[in-house]
């Protein structure tokens, strides 16, 4: 993410580029960074980062499922991760359902895991 090239930072701060996903987050780690070190953070940036931050309802990182996991879904034919995952058929997906599925760890945006438990909110579950 942060290397030149194609959408990269390229070294810019937070007033000059910001990642296309995970703006949240990032905004948010680039204030906590500054804040636990002591570093200066210039007005433009500054406004840039309250501006995104501003509008957002979490700073967790969002997970997606990847293009791998949304073709396998999508090959299995079920029309809802219930129908594909919840062996048990109660509403919800277990870690071991999930395992024995080989779809573990399930990330925030992969079909699953609406229907999963993310004890910690880190947007990961059965890691």
């Amino acid at each position: 993410m942060n290397r030149c090239g194609a959408g990269g930072k390229c070294g810019y701060d937070g007033g000059e580029w910001l990642p296309e996903r995970n703006k949240c987050w990032f905004s948010h780690s680039v204030v906590a960074v500054r804040k636990k070190y002591g570093l200066t953070i210039d007005r433009a940036e500054a406004t840039s980062l309250e501006e995104v931050m501003s509008n957002c309802s979490s700073f967790e990182m969002v997970y997606e499922a990847t293009h791998a996991e949304q073709m396998d879904f999508a090959a299995s034919g079920a029309s809802n991760p219930l129908e594909r995952y919840d062996t048990n058929n109660n509403g919800k997906i277990t870690c071991a359902e999930a395992r024995s599925h080989g779809i573990t760890p399930v990330k925030r945006g992969h079909p699953a895991y609406e229907f999963m438990f993310d004890r910690d909110g880190d947007g990961i579950v059965c890691e």
